[in-house]
């Protein structure tokens, strides 16, 4: 079975993904699992040709999390997943920016599952954030509610920071319906790319002394919910492997987000 998910908003497509692959993961005691980067790592699909191919032998199912799965054009490779759409213990889920091209075009063709994540008009957005706002049991003033919105509006990942922002609102005791002084106090307004830069420099960068001055910027200004996605939704490789591993920690009560992030920087 073969999942397709695109589309240029990245947090509600790793939402998706995460939600998607989770009754999988309750179902199947024995389960083998890959995770690859075809952008990041392009000769990976070698590594993922072989383990879709290989028959199960010790293991109830598999699940493959190919990322950007057509940056690569072999015809093996189109070959091998085009063969995963009929396979019944096999979950293949592929998630990328990017519609498909030619020779991929069978993913937006049933059976395969496929789900498309444009970035949310203004009046989707506006929507949204209204159902994430009464699903908090928060309750804005209409000139609070505009002030929100256009800092939502303005920021590089949006639906990722308004989850954050709201999340973190919910924990507190607000005046209800909250005026637009008490929203200013709380909303600290920086650009979503200056977040986004920083989270970029911490994958980037090689001395952990400069990651964890870059960590220390963000922190200061970004709540760590927001933190951590900003980093997990740019992260490829390795990096976006470790990231996952942190998620599941934080989401068991193992670790605080800022935690896994100061560990994830300490970490060679």
């Amino acid at each position: 079975m073969v999942f397709f998910l695109y589309g240029d908003d990245s947090f509600r497509r790793g939402e998706r993904l995460r939600g998607l692959i989770a009754p999988y993961r309750a179902k199947y005691a024995s389960l083998d699992l890959l995770s690859v980067d075809l952008e990041d790592e392009p000769d990976s699909w070698l590594k993922a040709r072989d383990f879709l191919n290989q028959p199960s032998m010790f293991v109830e199912s598999k699940v493959a999390v190919l990322k950007e799965a057509t940056a690569v054009l072999d015809k093996e490779w189109v070959k091998t997943i085009k063969g995963q759409i009929g396979a019944p213990k096999t979950f293949t889920f592929i998630s990328q920016k990017k519609a498909p091209p030619k020779d991929f075009n069978f993913l937006l063709e049933p059976p395969v599952k496929s789900q498309k994540f444009n970035e949310l008009s203004l009046r989707e957005l506006e929507g949204l954030l209204k159902r994430e706002l009464k699903a908090r049991n928060l309750d804005f003033s209409p000139e609070a509610f505009r002030f929100f919105f256009s800092y939502i509006e303005s920021s590089a990942e949006k639906t990722a920071l308004a989850s954050s922002e709201l999340e973190k609102m919910s924990l507190m005791d607000l005046e209800k319906p909250t005026p637009l002084e008490a929203l200013r106090e709380i909303v600290a307004w920086r650009t979503g790319t200056e977040a986004y830069v920083l989270a970029s420099e911490i994958l980037r960068l090689k001395d952990f002394r400069l990651k964890l001055k870059s960590l220390e910027k963000l922190l200061l200004g970004e709540d760590p919910y927001y933190a951590f996605n900003s980093l997990a939704y740019q992260a490829r490789g390795a990096s976006a492997l470790a990231l996952a591993d942190y998620d599941v920690s934080i989401k068991s009560g193992g670790l605080e987000q800022a935690e896994a992030l100061l560990d994830f920087v300490l970490s060679p």
